[in-house]
């Protein structure tokens, strides 16, 4: 029998947003939640899918190729 969430999503996707707005940057790559944040990225798949959904479901929105935004301006330029 599996035992029962320690956290709730909205717990979770808290975080998110928490560690967000702590490195100044959105959205988050699972290596922020993994060194910075409180859960591991893998809880985040696991619980909602994919760490895409998990960031979605905080109220960021992705870049297009995933590539983060600020590395996508500076290999235009």
């Amino acid at each position: 029998m599996p035992r029962p969430p320690k956290y709730t999503d909205e717990e979770l996707l808290e975080e998110i947003r928490r560690l967000s707005e702590r490195l100044d940057r959105s959205p988050l790559l699972k290596r922020d939640m993994n060194e910075y944040g409180k859960h591991r990225a893998k809880t985040y798949q696991d619980r909602l899918g994919s760490w895409s959904n998990a960031v979605d479901a905080a109220g960021f929105a992705r870049a297009g190729d995933g590539i983060p935004r600020a590395t996508r301006c500076v290999s235009i330029v």
